[in-house]
């Protein structure tokens, strides 16, 4: 008996030796807290915040022996708690999480001493001192993860996998204010749909696969906008409506400047992939809408949301018949007066072969039967 109680303490000894080095500062009470609970349903003496507890390696294990059934339900459960903890805490804890990792994978053999002892002790002074059972094999076909959060914190592949899928979509009505710019910002590189309104004030955006941007009379100044579109050639879908907008035609003119029309005119330009546009700048012409449509050769949606004149379209045995068709148009919504276009607008449409749906803003004095024998497959007016 004495001999088996001196083993017992000098393992202790040599635990206590081992966990001494544990130098790092304590979670976020909100983190901390999950962890806790997390871990007192698996293991009823869960403890990892004291390090000369004779449980710390053991509460540790569940946290680092990554790749295991009970590690992944763990940090499933656990992150899905943290998942609604301060943004700090969630930063503070992936930021320590690596060093922690090489402390514990540096000190396991202590941490397997220390099993060993539990499953010993287990036998001679109470059963609730067992190191916890490994979970039923089934369990490792039996994950389901909570949500997207809880499967990045469980290893550091997923992390690097899934952490673009989180940041995949910034919508700044509902981040904005939620979400640190500094951290938008960093995280900008994975952005692939972007919507920005009025909502927002401008940060540093360093996104060069975007699908998807729109820019709703937004506060980021037309040419950082514009620079955005020239840096992401993969752009599928562009909605792009200034404040200009609602400017009078007057002072339409008298806010035009020759430098910022050419810098918008030169970003409509620059997508080659485009499936769906619209466009609210009123300084945009008919020869802007032309280049667009032959850049965009898959093109479907089309949307100016600004008054376009469209007197200048030469009819066919004048040239004009070379400028189309464009078959891939499929939608169509225009802001044009019929009285002013009447004629140059039957000529336009007659671009478009395939159109199915066809929107006017403006439909006062526009005759129905024109618009039908010449758009004969459109379904929807």
């Amino acid at each position: 008996m004495k001999f088996a109680t001196a083993i017992v303490a000098a393992a202790v000894a040599a635990v206590a030796s081992a966990q001494s080095a544990w130098t790092f500062p304590p979670e976020g009470p909100c983190v901390a807290a999950c962890t806790d609970s997390v871990g007192k349903s698996f293991f009823p003496l869960y403890d990892d915040v004291d390090s000369n507890g004779p449980f710390f390696f053991t509460s540790l294990s569940y946290t680092f022996e990554r790749g295991t059934p009970t590690t992944i339900a763990f940090m499933s459960q656990a992150g899905t708690c943290m998942n609604s903890c301060p943004i700090t805490e969630q930063n503070s804890y992936r930021a320590s999480y690596p060093l922690k990792l090489k402390w514990y994978q540096d000190s396991k053999p202590a941490a397997l001493r220390r099993r060993r002892l539990a499953h010993f002790s287990s036998r001679t002074i109470h059963p609730s001192l067992a190191a916890p059972p490994s979970p039923p094999k089934h369990l490792q076909h039996a994950f389901h993860p909570q949500d997207l959060v809880a499967c990045i914190l469980v290893c550091r592949e997923w992390h690097q996998v899934l952490t673009p899928l989180l940041w995949e979509l910034y919508f700044d009505r509902a981040h904005y204010g939620k979400i640190p710019d500094a951290i938008a910002s960093r995280q900008s590189t994975h952005f692939r749909r972007l919507h920005l309104t009025e909502t927002a004030k401008p940060f540093p955006l360093h996104s060069t696969r975007l699908r998807v941007v729109a820019f709703s009379y937004c506060q980021l100044p037309l040419k950082d906008c514009a620079d955005l579109i020239h840096a992401n050639p993969e752009i599928a879908e562009l909605d792009w409506t200034t404040h200009h907008l609602f400017l009078n035609p007057a002072q339409q003119q008298e806010d035009r400047d020759a430098e910022e029309v050419a810098t918008v005119r030169a970003a409509l330009e620059r997508p080659t992939r485009l499936r769906k546009v619209f466009v609210g700048y009123p300084h945009i012409q008919l020869y802007d809408v032309v280049k667009i449509l032959k850049k965009n050769p898959a093109l479907r949606n089309l949307g100016l949301w600004s008054e376009l004149y469209l007197g200048d379209i030469p009819a066919e045995e004048e040239g004009g018949g070379g400028i189309g068709p464009f078959p891939s148009v499929q939608d169509l919504y225009l802001n044009v007066s019929w009285e002013k276009n009447s004629k140059a607008l039957l000529r336009f449409l007659r671009w478009f072969p395939n159109l199915e749906l066809l929107k006017l803003a403006r439909q006062e004095g526009c005759s129905a039967e024109a618009l039908v024998r010449v758009c004969g497959s459109v379904a929807r007016f």
